[in-house]
């Protein structure tokens, strides 16, 4: 995610001032949310105003715990407007659709229901979901015949055999992320495809609402995250070789690793970093961050990889917002405190390198080596 100004979802970019009227509204609503993060409306506040900012990713972030903090709340109004800003941002976010549907249901619009589900079924059609669309522009007509929208969609679908299957290529599989070429592992050819049920008409309640999450849910396949390739040979060239694999095992990840598997990009960004792949492995802590039980681990790790990189302003910076961090205590933080120690040495900071050292040594006093380094900043002291 690229933002203009420094955040924590943008942790790359060396910090700048604004002077911009709107960027300091979004601090200011920044500091306001830190201190009352359960004001609904002020978090709504905050992603309109990013939004304005151009800043799409975290202001669909906001908007989205403001919808499910107003909805807590039992604040369906607000909780409606918000769901229709963010689909107006995302046209195809199937499941804001989908609560704009929950939401019209429950306030018994019903001509705002129909319109809720035909907006929902185009938004499928687009997506590839086609006989998921063709149920919802079903129950469309049900609830108003006369839709010409739903009539025409309907009217254009075409039944047709599925294609026979392609007769499947050998592949092998990528046995661990720090392999650096592609396994000659073959593999049975897949067994060819059956050919695709029908999709099942939602259950419906008595009262005629339709429950649109487990439906969606009912027939999805249980995803494959194995990542194979096709068999190639070795050019002879080690580090071209690496390169594609490394390419394809990126390839592989965004395909199987959904954006909100925050414990995935966490391990991910430790086996980049392991491999020494500091770019990658920021990116990948940089996704992490968004968990809340992640964020000391995500901060720790990130400024660590800075400091790798020789940037260490860049890391006292992010380890900074660890300590802001409610109910963490020093224990908790031992491991930012002292790469922040680190930092501020790099920096020619010996007095804040102490003061964190200290805190770290009244915590562990054998914590790698924070003794050896106190000792030394005091002797240089004198």
């Amino acid at each position: 995610v690229s933002v203009a100004e420094e955040t924590p979802y943008d942790l790359t970019r060396v910090p700048r001032k604004s002077t911009s009227i709107l960027a300091r509204s979004v601090e200011g609503l920044l500091l306001s949310v830190e201190i009352r993060p359960d004001d609904w409306g002020l978090r709504r506040s905050l992603g309109e105003a990013l939004l304005e900012d151009g800043e799409r990713e975290r202001a669909l972030i906001e908007l989205d715990a403001a919808m499910v903090g107003f909805e807590k709340a039992g604040d369906l109004d607000n909780a409606r407007a918000v769901a229709d800003e963010i689909v107006r941002v995302s046209s195809d976010s199937i499941r804001h659709l989908q609560k704009r549907v929950e939401y019209a249901f429950r306030a018994s619009d019903r001509p705002r229901l129909a319109e809720c589900y035909g907006e929902l079924a185009d938004a499928m059609l687009r997506t590839g979901q086609t006989d998921k669309a063709r149920s919802v522009y079903q129950r469309v007509l049900e609830l108003n015949p006369d839709d010409i929208r739903a009539q025409a969609a309907l009217s254009s679908f075409v039944d047709v055999p599925p294609p026979a299957p392609e007769p499947a290529l050998p592949p092998s599989r990528l046995s661990t992320a720090t392999q650096r070429r592609s396994s000659t592992n073959i593999e049975k050819p897949a067994a060819p495809a059956l050919a695709p049920k029908p999709a099942a008409k939602p259950a419906e309640s008595d009262d005629g609402f339709i429950d649109l999450g487990a439906w969606l849910r009912e027939d999805e396949v249980e995803k494959d995250t194995r990542m194979v390739v096709a068999e190639e040979e070795p050019t002879g060239n080690e580090e071209a070789d690496f390169q594609d694999m490394l390419k394809k095992f990126k390839q592989g990840v965004s395909e199987n690793v959904d954006d909100e598997d925050y414990a995935s990009h966490y391990d991910l960004g430790v086996a980049y970093k392991e491999m020494g792949l500091i770019d990658e492995a920021i990116s990948e802590f940089q996704k992490a961050l968004r968990a809340p039980d992640l964020k000391v681990r995500c901060y720790e790790a990130l400024g660590q990889c800075f400091i790798e990189k020789g940037q260490h302003q860049i890391a006292t910076t992010i380890l900074s917002r660890a300590l802001s961090e409610k109910s963490m205590d020093d224990a908790q933080l031992i491991g930012v405190l002292y790469l922040l120690g680190t930092a501020s040495e790099e920096l020619k900071k010996p007095d804040d390198a102490l003061n964190y050292y200290n805190r770290v040594f009244s915590v562990d006093i054998q914590f790698r080596d924070v003794g050896e380094r106190i000792n030394a900043l005091e002797k240089v002291a004198r």
